[in-house]
């Protein structure tokens, strides 16, 4: 539940393991945690393995990019940089200096989340998320 508005958040996912395996019960454990306590947060979520279309970016409040499947080099690449404009952008299962985090907040990314990171921390930055903190 959104505390400012009272409305329920939804979140998109982006991972390649969220079509083809969710239904054989095999997403990655790290993912499967975090989307886990996303929704135990009360934010609804979608999961797919391609970005939806313009239109459908409107509905998301959050979109969270799994960087377990997701290759992030250097430089954030320019549809990602795009949909910060257009929405929240989260990044969940990075690993330690697979970025810099200052040029992730220069380009308005809401948020990233490390493989491995303790619970707390995590719900921490979710609610942080939902009252539209960074």
């Amino acid at each position: 539940m959104d505390p400012i508005n009272g409305l329920k958040l939804k979140a998109f996912f982006l991972t390649n393991s969220a079509v083809s395996n969710i239904a054989k019960n095999e997403v990655h454990h790290s993912t499967l945690q975090f989307t886990d306590l996303v929704k135990t947060c009360g934010i609804d979520i979608t999961l797919a393995e391609t970005l939806p279309n313009n239109e459908l970016i409107k509905v998301f409040d959050l979109i969270s990019i799994d960087l377990q499947f997701y290759i992030l080099t250097e430089n954030i690449p320019i549809e990602i940089q795009q949909l910060t404009s257009r929405t929240r952008i989260v990044f969940f299962n990075a690993t330690n200096n697979l970025c810099d985090e200052k040029k992730l907040l220069i380009s308005s990314i809401a948020g990233i989340f490390y493989q491995g990171e303790r619970i707390d921390i995590i719900l921490r930055g979710i609610t942080r998320l939902q009252k539209n903190e960074r």
